[in-house]
């Protein structure tokens, strides 16, 4: 059980923080040949600032794994799977730190009055925000910037996910101030809920040059978030129709009618 080994259990808190941080962990371990060896090395700051980062989920990943492998390599009974159990147990505890972003009815734009031609305009004004924000180009340039960075490890090829994260971004923040009827504010709370979650994932994915933990969480995610985003429209649509609202073929609130395609 990793929980019961403490950074304390293989260094020495030299500064008396009760804290254990890189540089004491290192100190504490290595061996004086090792030391030997890294005497007048300088450190590279861009990997420094990464380790301290306590937004870096691999710099935590990797103390921690390195805090366990220490301590277990005392023990000569301890077995691959107990190593196996050990990682999952880290990556686990690394996971548990992302806090999904969630908006409730509070952060929903409500509007104080509600009639059949509001409604309509409400579907219009959302049909517009959600038009491009997942295309076949999109859903293409992310893939492709992911296989590329799989290839080159070379964080500037992951530019295309940010520049779709923005996107999403921009989207988002007008989708919450979209006037929502009170009869449309679950559908609205779910609809914000999923572009959250879509923006988020990006964000994830696109710091897999600096933070690949971070990306290796979301990658088994992204498709799913990607339907759950996509199917926005069936459930507007279902709302829609519950308030005979009907669009005609020039509204953009079409797409509720007919039913939206990535084309």
């Amino acid at each position: 059980d990793f929980s019961s080994i403490s950074p304390s259990d293989v260094a020495e808190d030299t500064n008396n923080d009760k804290a254990i941080s890189w540089k004491e962990l290192i100190e504490s371990t290595l061996g004086p040949t090792e030391r030997n060896e890294l005497e007048g090395k300088e450190a590279d700051p861009k990997v420094i600032a990464e380790l301290n980062d306590p937004n870096n989920l691999t710099a935590s990943f990797f103390f921690y794994l390195y805090v366990a492998s220490t301590y277990l390599s005392q023990d000569p009974n301890v077995t691959e799977e107990d190593k196996q159990d050990v990682i999952n147990q880290l990556i686990q505890q690394e996971a548990a730190k992302i806090t999904p972003t969630t908006y409730g009815f509070k952060d929903l734009n409500i509007a104080s009055a509600e009639s059949k031609a509001s409604v309509t305009l409400y579907g219009n004004t959302v049909a517009k925000l959600l038009e491009n924000l997942i295309t076949e180009q999109s859903i293409a340039a992310t893939a492709g910037a992911i296989e590329t960075f799989l290839t080159t490890r070379d964080g500037k090829d992951l530019a295309a996910i940010e520049t779709e994260r923005v996107k999403v971004d921009a989207a988002l923040k007008k989708l919450l101030a979209v006037s929502t009827p009170l009869s449309g504010a679950a559908y609205q709370a779910v609809a914000v809920n999923r572009v959250a979650a879509y923006r988020d994932t990006l964000y994830n994915l696109a710091q897999a040059g600096d933070d690949p933990i971070r990306a290796t969480l979301f990658i088994e995610k992204y498709p799913d978030v990607l339907v759950s985003t996509l199917r926005i429209h069936n459930e507007l649509s279902a709302y829609f129709e519950s308030q005979n609202v009907t669009f005609l073929g020039k509204d953009p609130g079409y797409v509720f009618t007919i039913g939206y395609t990535l084309k």
